[in-house]
């Protein structure tokens, strides 16, 4: 579990350092949240009877940067600027099996996981077998910007 949280802590660092270059805000509490979010979805896992998924940190800048820009366009989309799988490949991690979550609006880690599992979509793309890695992102819409925060989760097979 150590090993977990170090990996989120640099993964959230990768992925801040992509959204604030863009011009992204940080929801206060970001790491925490993105740490308690990442471990709801491995418990969750676990009780499913599957393996807990690593940080992946191309998953994360992957999920970082599509967190940032839709904020930055003020959308919510999964195709904003092409697909996941595509997004994912771009931030180099090459997998054949990929899903990703979405959500806008909440605050919180624990709201996100909890309307992700209530959402029967969401919750398959959590409990997909094949899977290994995953990576969190989390951008806040500025002044002026609605809509709340944007959080992502990209979850692939191992990355080549």
């Amino acid at each position: 579990m150590k090993a977990l949280f170090a990996a989120l802590a640099l993964g959230a660092a990768v992925a801040a350092g992509s959204a604030e270059a863009a011009g992204c805000g940080r929801p206060v509490g970001e790491a925490a949240e993105v740490e308690a979010l990442a471990a709801a979805i491995n418990r969750f896992r676990s009780d499913q009877g599957l393996r807990p998924l690593a940080i992946a940190p191309q998953l994360t800048r992957a999920a970082g940067d599509h967190a940032c820009a839709m904020v930055a366009r003020n959308k919510f989309s999964h195709t904003l600027g092409g697909s996941a799988k595509a997004r994912m490949h771009k931030a180099g991690c090459s997998a054949r099996l990929v899903g990703e979550n979405i959500a806008m609006g909440y605050g919180q880690g624990a709201q996100v996981f909890r309307q992700w599992l209530e959402s029967p979509g969401h919750r398959k793309v959590m409990a997909l077998k094949g899977v290994a890695v995953m990576g969190i992102g989390v951008a806040a819409p500025g002044p002026g910007q609605g809509g709340g925060p944007r959080w992502v989760l990209q979850v692939a097979a191992p990355c080549r």
